[in-house]
C-alpha cells in the first residue's frame, strides 16, 4: 500500500478520490481570540523588557530620594539619659522638650571637692622661717668655730708650732663656712618659705574653679527642638550613660526639604546649574525642581534604587531644590521618586568600532 501525505491541489479536505467524507463537528469550539490572549501572556513579560528599553533609549531618566535637612542633638557634656519624650516619626516643634538628662555623679565630685577644699583652708600652719633660721644658727656656728680655729693656729704659728699649711687650710674651711651662709641667704631670697603655702593657694582657686562651674550646669539638663522639625531617630534610652558629643536625636527639618538624584554618568549633559527638571512623587504627582550645582561625587548606584541592568554601575550624586515647599505627606525622608531630564536626541550607545 503506497501512503500518501499531500493531497492533490484544489480537493477539499473532507473528499477522498472523488468521494465526499461528511466529518461531524468538534464537540467544542474553541475561539481564535483565545490563542491570541494565550500567546500575549506568554510573551508580556518579554514585550514589557523591550518597551522599558525603548523607552529608556529615549528618554533620560533617573531615580532619586527625598532628602530632608540632618539636624542632629548631641550632649553637651557626660550625663545619664533620665528620659525620652519623642519617639521616630513624630514632628515636634521649636522648643518642643526631646531629652531630659541628668549627672549624678557631679553631686559627688562636688562633695569631694568641698572636702579637699576644707582640708586645705584648715591644714595646720607652720611658723614662716623656723627651719630656715634653724639652718642659719647652725651655719653661724660653723662660721663662728672655723674663725676661733683659724685665730689659734695663726698664734701657733706664730711661736712655731704650726705650720703655714696649716694657716692656709683654716682660713679655706672659714671662707668655706661663710659661703655656706650666703648661699642659705640667696636661697631664702630666691625661692622663699611659702612654696607650701604657694602651692596650697593655687589648687584652692582650682576648686573654687571647678565647683563654680559645676554649680553652673547643676541639676537636671533639658534638652529642645533647635527648630520645627521630624524626628528621624531616638539614639539612646533612658538609663543609659552618654559622653560629651554623643548623637542622641536625629532630626530633619521638613521646610527645607530637597530631592536627591542618582544620574547615569551617559547622562550627565543634562545637568546644568539652574536646569529645571520634572521630579514624578509616589501617586503619580509631578513637581518641578531645579539643579543645585554641578555634581561633586560620582558613586555606585544604591541597590534599592538601581534597575536590573545597572546594579552597580557609576552614578552622580546630583542636588535638587523643589520649586515650591512639598506637602506635609511628601516629607518622608528616602521617599523614592522619578527625576525626568527630557528626551535623548542622540543614540545612547557609542557607535560600534570595527
Amino acid at each position: 500500500m503506497k501512503i500518501r501525505f499531500d493531497r492533490p491541489k484544489g480537493q477539499a479536505a473532507d473528499v477522498r478520490d472523488g468521494i465526499r467524507v461528511p466529518y461531524a463537528p468538534a464537540r467544542r469550539a474553541f475561539p481564535r481570540w483565545r490563542w491570541y490572549l494565550v500567546v500575549l501572556i506568554v510573551t508580556s513579560p518579554l514585550l514589557f523588557f523591550l518597551s522599558k528599553i525603548g523607552l529608556g533609549s529615549l528618554t533620560a531618566n533617573s531615580p532619586g530620594v527625598v532628602s530632608l535637612e540632618p539636624i542632629a542633638v548631641n550632649s553637651p557634656r557626660p550625663a545619664v539619659v533620665e528620659r525620652v519624650a519623642v519617639v521616630p516619626g513624630q514632628t515636634v516643634e521649636a522648643g518642643e522638650v526631646l531629652l531630659r538628662l541628668d549627672d549624678p555623679t557631679r553631686e559627688s565630685l562636688l562633695a569631694l571637692l568641698e572636702a579637699e577644699r576644707q582640708v586645705l583652708q584648715n591644714r595646720p600652719r607652720p611658723s614662716p622661717g623656723a627651719a630656715w633660721r634653724g639652718q642659719l644658727a647652725l651655719v653661724d656656728e660653723t662660721v663662728a668655730y672655723e674663725r676661733a680655729r683659724l685665730e689659734t693656729i695663726r698664734r701657733l704659728y706664730e711661736k712655731g708650732a704650726a705650720t703655714r699649711a696649716e694657716v692656709d687650710e683654716a682660713s679655706g674651711r672659714l671662707q668655706r663656712a661663710r659661703a655656706d651662709r650666703i648661699s642659705l641667704e640667696a636661697a631664702r631670697e630666691g625661692a622663699g618659705l611659702s612654696g607650701d603655702d604657694d602651692r596650697a593657694r593655687l589648687r584652692l582657686a582650682q576648686i573654687e574653679a571647678e565647683m563654680a562651674s559645676i554649680a553652673m550646669t547643676r541639676g537636671p539638663l533639658v534638652l529642645t527642638s533647635p527648630r520645627a522639625a521630624q524626628v528621624l531617630d531616638v539614639l539612646v534610652g533612658p538609663g543609659e550613660s552618654v559622653g560629651q558629643g554623643t548623637p542622641l536625636v536625629r532630626l530633619a527639618d521638613g521646610e527645607r526639604a530637597s530631592f536627591t538624584a542618582f544620574v547615569d554618568a551617559d547622562d550627565r549633559r543634562f545637568v546644568e546649574p539652574k536646569a529645571e527638571v520634572a521630579v514624578r512623587l509616589p501617586g503619580r504627582k509631578t513637581v518641578k525642581a531645579t539643579v543645585d550645582g554641578l555634581p561633586q561625587l560620582a558613586q555606585p548606584m544604591p541597590a534599592s534604587l538601581a534597575g536590573p541592568l545597572s546594579v552597580g554601575s557609576p552614578a552622580l550624586k546630583v542636588r535638587l531644590l523643589p520649586r515650591e515647599p512639598l506637602a506635609a505627606e511628601d516629607r518622608i525622608e528616602g521617599l523614592p521618586v522619578t527625576v525626568h531630564w527630557g528626551l535623548r536626541l542622540t543614540w545612547p550607545w557609542p557607535p560600534r568600532k570595527e
